[in-house]
């Protein structure tokens, strides 16, 4: 079973590195590594952007409930972005894409 990564960031921040205590609600982001769909859960509407390692949006969505389940099945392998964004703040994570 793989376990769902949590971090949070300072708003308006784009670092992705090591969890920084904030006011924003932990995002989850699960399964990583994931074999084509991606799931993101927040406790508010949220946009969820995702990047590939070139730094290319490869997909975006507003989401207005908690949850968004991402199918990724036609991407390559790789390693690739999430960002999420709500009215707390943002955060960034990486996941694998098998």
């Amino acid at each position: 079973m793989y376990e769902a990564l949590s971090y949070t960031f300072p708003e308006n921040s784009t670092s992705v590195g090591n969890p920084v205590e904030t006011s924003m609600r932990p995002v989850l982001i699960y399964p990583n590594p994931s074999e084509g769909f991606l799931t993101v859960e927040t406790s508010s509407p949220f946009t969820v952007s995702i990047y590939n390692a070139s730094g290319r949006c490869i997909y975006q969505r507003f989401c207005d409930s908690d949850k968004a389940e991402i199918d990724l099945s036609l991407q390559p392998p790789g390693l690739y972005l999430v960002r999420v964004e709500n009215e707390t703040g943002i955060s960034t994570q990486r996941f694998i894409l098998k």
